[in-house]
């Protein structure tokens, strides 16, 4: 405002004086023709006037220029400030994020608060968190945030299917700026006509894909170049996190794991089992178990002796652990009796899986199995679930040994669930 004060009084100042020159331009011209009735007071006036004139003309064109230049400086500084501020907010955030998946050690929490934050700090509608099972070329949704309960599934599917598939195949990121111009589908998603702007990042670490970061919007083409280089940060911050919480995870399955069929043992198995049962109350789903005894297996071991038996305790340990899920955990309960955890798995889904489990023991080779009373090293399956059979966790280990009693009870080689009633 102090600026414009002495511009508009210079600008006044210069009309009253081309006013004046107009004034005077008569004489002046007079004047050059040597009209002898004509004073030479005009002459000198509006010359005089006119180099006034034409010097503030000058001064006004240069201050005009110094405005512009001035003005296109103060843009060219603001912008340059909005994208320093940007810069510092996604290091503030980038720092943030850091610190807090430092915290914590345990896989699952550290992605839920992976969601949380970009939920909360940045411009992102969804975010999904998906982890490559490759053994069994799979990918399961572990952490979502910002989803309708009723719009995710947290299924396996196969990894090569959709735009996740893409990202993990090309191990880049996949932009789709309109998912419903893209034929690709959203596996995890339940609503089959997706809206908006979908970005699947790759998380990648020691040149190993583990996982994929998908981040999602309502808006369409909501991901600039800017956007889509801090979603690869934060998927490789995600990918080491999730590499020390495996890690960490490892170290302590080493004091939790059964020596000689390196499935977990008794105290792996309670830790997971009151794990999994917290987080199944938590989350209103359902947690399913099947206990498992191999069939006849003290005759086994008495006329084969303890190196077979052994090593076939060691085979039905593997086929078990090679038939579940990811999500599932596989424990040696005590002697020839194992003990499968399954998360999320409904009693009709666990029963499925018991009886894949019977079929591919029974299908075995085993060394001498033939001997058995059965013809086949086998097992009997006893299969519980929550809350449809039980309300505590030491009620659904007892529910599912109860079923495994009746399974045996009723010849062995099959799979049973709590009667009706019982």
């Amino acid at each position: 405002m102090r600026r414009a004060v002495p511009r508009i009084s210079r600008v006044m100042t210069g009309r009253v004086l081309v006013a004046a020159a107009i004034v005077a331009l008569p004489g002046v011209v007079l004047a050059l023709r040597g009209r002898p009735a004509t004073p030479a007071w005009p002459l000198a006036v509006g010359v005089g006037l006119c180099v006034v004139v034409f010097g503030l003309a000058t001064r006004a064109i240069i201050e005009r220029a110094v405005d512009r230049a001035l003005a296109e400086q103060e843009r060219t500084l603001a912008d340059a400030n909005r994208k320093l501020r940007a810069q510092l907010d996604q290091l503030t955030f980038l720092n943030q994020l850091s610190q807090d998946l430092a915290r914590n050690l345990d896989l699952e929490q550290t992605m839920q608060r992976l969601t949380e934050r970009v939920i909360e700090s940045l411009d992102v509608d969804e975010l999904a968190v998906l982890l490559f099972d490759r053994q069994h070329r799979q990918v399961f949704l572990l952490a979502a945030r910002g989803f309708e309960d009723d719009r995710v599934v947290k299924v396996p599917f196969e990894a090569d299917r959709g735009i996740t598939g893409a990202a993990l195949r090309s191990r880049t990121s996949v932009y789709v700026p309109d998912l419903a111009a893209d034929p690709r589908e959203v596996v995890y998603r339940v609503d089959e006509n997706p809206q908006g702007s979908l970005l699947s990042v790759p998380m990648v670490y020691q040149d190993q894909v583990v996982g994929v970061l998908n981040f999602s919007c309502a808006e369409i083409d909501a991901f600039d170049e800017s956007a889509r280089a801090l979603c690869a940060t934060i998927a490789s911050q995600a990918a080491l996190a999730l590499a020390n919480a495996r890690l960490h995870l490892e170290t302590l399955e080493l004091t939790e794991t059964d020596g000689l069929t390196g499935v977990l043992n008794r105290r792996g198995l309670d830790k997971r089992l009151a794990l999994e049962w917290a987080r199944a109350q938590r989350d209103g789903s359902p947690l399913s178990a099947i206990m498992i005894d191999i069939d006849h297996f003290k005759t086994y071991n008495d006329q084969q002796g303890h190196q077979l038996g052994d090593e076939t305790l060691r085979k039905v340990s593997r086929l078990l652990a090679q038939k579940v899920r990811a999500v599932d955990a596989v424990a040696r309960y005590g002697g020839e009796e194992f003990f499968i955890i399954l998360p999320r798995a409904t009693k009709a889904d666990a029963v499925e899986i018991a009886k894949k489990l019977r079929r591919t023991v029974e299908g075995a080779d085993f060394e001498r199995g033939y001997l058995q009373p059965l013809g086949r090293i086998t097992i009997s399956c006893g299969v519980a679930s929550s809350p449809d059979d039980a309300d505590s966790l030491t009620g659904l280990v007892r529910s599912a040994d109860e079923a495994l009693y009746f399974a045996k009870a009723d010849g062995r080689n099959r799979v049973q669930t709590l009667p009706v009633g019982r």
